[in-house]
């Protein structure tokens, strides 16, 4: 079991710089992300933390998702 907690999390501040591209991965990643929303929704935000750490999303993805829905990316 992932032992980070929701405090930890937030402490990470910087996020990654947008390439503005988009390929395989970010797709992957993007389908990862919705997931974890999902399961944020359903069984609460500790099991998204784990389920999206344990996927490999880095900290400030699942950060910036989980703690503030505004600034999550829109799928254009």
């Amino acid at each position: 079991m992932m032992s980070i907690s929701l405090f930890e999390l937030m402490q990470e501040t910087k996020e990654f710089p947008s390439t503005g591209t988009r390929n395989r991965e970010d797709f992957i990643t993007q389908n990862t992300v919705d997931r974890g929303i999902s399961l944020q929704q359903t069984l609460g935000t500790a099991c998204a933390i784990e389920y999206l750490m344990g996927q490999g999303v880095p900290r400030q993805v699942t950060q910036r998702v989980l703690t503030d829905p505004k600034r999550r990316r829109s799928h254009a």
